[in-house]
Order: structure tokens, then sequence, then C-alpha cells
């Protein structure tokens, strides 16, 4: 029998050579892009866990609101 080979789900989000992060509707950085990761000076994710949206975008006192929406 073949061993069933697990692929990290967030794998080609990862290698997107534009800068992408996946964001809660809370604000919590799900998971991003190596470019995103390195954009913001934010060290790599271990299990989801990242900096809270609202604290790198300190300045965009909408996007809460907008996240709550969409």
């Amino acid at each position: 029998m073949k061993a069933v080979e697990r692929v990290d789900p967030f794998y080609v989000l990862k290698q997107l050579p534009k800068a992408t992060a996946l964001i809660s509707q809370e604000g919590a950085l799900l998971d991003a892009s190596c470019s995103w990761l390195e954009m913001f000076g934010i060290p790599s994710l271990t299990e989801g866990k990242g900096p809270e949206i609202f604290t790198l975008f300190p300045e965009d006192i909408e996007l809460r609101r907008k996240l709550k929406e969409n």
C-alpha cells in the first residue's frame, strides 16, 4: 500500500510571487506568502498564529468594518 503524502494546504499561497495574505474576518493573519511576510518583517507563521492585521495598519480606521462586511 502506498503511503499518503500530506501537503500543506497553504503551500500555493506561500509560493505566490505577489505579496498575498489570508486574513480572517476578525483580523487575524491566518497565513501569507513569503514575499508578504518579508515585506512586513514578520517571521514565518507557526500554526496559523500571526499578528492581528489592525496592528500592521493602524491608520486604516475602516479596516475592521470592511473585514466584517466581506
